[in-house]
């Protein structure tokens, strides 16, 4: 099949577009403030894309905490068209099987709250209050990592 969609870590030239598509996702459909879309943990994040025939479709991003023990997941983002296509669900078992994230005990993320259903697939859970995070309700996730081969 042609449209095979493929995430890996992005390269530099890659990080672009992995920033394109947030603005379009987060600030231009969620109405983020775009001063805080992109953050100071960009410099150092592990950034993610997803693929289809050579297009940028999706996007997440790993900060790692703790000496590398925490991944905190964040800005997952796919392209309204590619939606409920997979692709999300491949950007975070790339960053869970990534050799940059070999140490890690512990993912972390704030999921959106109507994406919880979507993470919890994932294997991740659900804890502490509903809060509120650039005005869309938030829950706090975690997973125990996979011990990988």
């Amino acid at each position: 099949m042609s449209d095979v969609v493929i995430a890996r870590e992005a390269t530099e030239a890659e990080k672009e577009a992995c920033f394109r598509i947030r603005r379009d996702v987060f600030v231009g459909e969620q109405n983020v403030p775009e001063e805080i879309e992109l953050d100071e943990y960009d410099k150092t994040a592990l950034h993610f894309i997803a693929l289809k025939n050579g297009a940028p479709i999706g996007t997440a991003r790993a900060v790692l905490k703790d000496n590398g023990q925490t991944a905190k997941i964040g800005r997952v983002a796919v392209v309204p068209s590619e939606r409920k296509s997979g692709a999300g669900r491949i950007i975070m078992n790339a960053i869970e099987r990534s050799d940059k994230t070999k140490t890690v005990q512990t993912f972390v993320l704030d999921a959106q709250t109507h994406a919880i259903p979507f993470y919890a697939r994932l294997g991740y859970a659900a804890y502490g209050e509903e809060f509120m995070d650039a005005g869309i309700p938030h829950f706090h996730m975690k997973k125990t990592a996979q011990a990988k081969p």
